[in-house]
């Protein structure tokens, strides 16, 4: 192709390498950060935070219902029991989470699933001033009997073995599976994973606090009974579903039932497979749609097969197309 048929090159990709930002702008940048935490730690502290919107003000709809019922849902939906129960401290909001579950750690930096991933959620919280706001949650594992309410002992066995294969491998970390690597901290993080998400589910199901947030790693959703998938070891969430079900059978609740709301960029195969055929637990799994690798309907094997469940036990699933 001759010269004059070429796209002549923008300026900017001429050069390879971008000029260093000015001390001036880095400084500015770094006022007007300063300025947005400290704007937003005190709206945290106030008694009535106002939330930041562009949006004109909401003119009252109406309802099928009158406005005083209409307010005394509100009410009763704003203050749980726990609130009524333990003071205005029990209506904060739990947060659990553990440094053990940083020993779970891939050889490849640029893992997608590291350590960074909690460390990094943990040092936002706390410089919002968010994390200070919450009551701290005692951490612990995932007792075996717990563990035993979704999975079978041959995967106990075999997560619990994970740390000990890794001992006389050569490497900090060594894959298992497709997605799926571990160290010699890897079993304890999974049960420290699945024990944090239990400890957050029993503070709500007894009272101590109105909700609460497991901050925790290895994740859980693409784990099933019987192995390991997608990063994940233990289903954490399906275990601290089965312990409130549990725990509200013992308090006289003859039928409690569970909905998951799985929000994740991938569909909640392990989750789904699990409570499949269980009507007692509903689960909702938004996911995005695409092609690629990871980002298609995942079904566990556990799942294939299966007679099709009433409509009770469905797992719903939802679907977003990925605009990027």
């Amino acid at each position: 192709m001759s010269s004059a048929g070429k796209r002549a090159r923008p300026p900017e990709e001429e050069g390879t390498e971008r000029a260093a930002p000015s001390p001036a702008l880095v400084q500015a940048s770094n006022q007007r950060f300063q300025l947005y935490i400290t704007r937003w730690m005190r709206e945290v502290e106030r008694d009535d935070p106002v939330l930041p919107s562009t949006l004109p003000e909401l003119s009252p709809v109406q309802t099928i219902l009158p406005p005083s019922s209409v307010h005394r849902i509100l009410s009763t939906f704003g203050k749980s029991k726990a609130t009524e129960r333990h003071g205005e401290g029990g209506g904060r909001t739990g947060i659990v989470t553990d440094e053990d579950m940083l020993l779970h750690a891939s050889s490849d930096a640029k893992d997608f699933e590291r350590p960074l991933r909690l460390s990094r959620t943990l040092d936002h919280l706390k410089a919002t001033g968010v994390l200070q706001k919450c009551v701290a949650l005692k951490a612990r594992q995932a007792k075996d009997k717990e563990l035993r309410l979704v999975h079978s002992e041959r995967h106990m066995d075999y997560v619990s073995q994970l740390d000990f294969v890794a001992g006389i491998k050569e490497g900090p970390s060594y894959a298992v599976d497709q997605d799926v690597y571990a160290c010699q901290g890897t079993s304890r993080a999974a049960r420290v994973a699945a024990g944090c998400a239990v400890q957050a589910t029993l503070a709500v199901v007894e009272e101590q606090c109105a909700n609460a947030f497991a901050i925790v790693r290895p994740p859980g959703h693409h784990a099933a009974a019987e192995n390991a998938s997608g990063f994940c070891f233990f289903n954490n969430v399906a275990v601290a579903a089965r312990v409130a079900q549990a725990t509200l059978k013992k308090k006289g609740v003859e039928a409690p039932k569970v909905l998951v709301l799985d929000w994740d960029v991938h569909h909640c195969d392990g989750t789904e497979s699990i409570f499949y055929n269980d009507p007692s637990v509903l689960v909702v799994s938004i996911h995005q749609y695409g092609n690629r690798r990871g980002h298609i309907l995942r079904k566990c094997p556990t799942v294939m097969g299966r007679k099709q469940p009433s409509l009770g036990a469905r797992s719903v699933s939802t679907w977003t197309r990925s605009t990027s």
